[in-house]
């Protein structure tokens, strides 16, 4: 699964990393523009989460179960049922 990370820079010096929900298939164009708009309704708050932008990248995860459940048992895929 692929997911994209920004990393702002807060008011204070710190940075916060924030996963946005996007389709796979946008460009980098789309998501400067979506940074700016974003970073332009920051700055006519009063406090200022988001000061900047420092890295957006994509992010490629496995997710393996560990646990499946079902009515009324538990499986254990990597065990061996008995």
């Amino acid at each position: 699964m692929k997911k994209l990370k920004l990393v702002f820079v807060t008011q204070e010096g710190k940075r916060q990393s924030f996963y946005p929900h996007v389709d796979k298939k946008i460009d980098e164009s789309q998501i400067k523009a979506a940074v700016d708009y974003f970073l332009q309704l920051e700055k006519n708050t009063h406090e200022k989460m988001f000061v900047k932008l420092e890295k957006a990248s994509w992010i490629e995860t496995k997710t393996t179960h560990l646990i499946k459940r079902y009515k009324q048992a538990i499986y254990y895929p990597n065990s061996k049922n008995v």
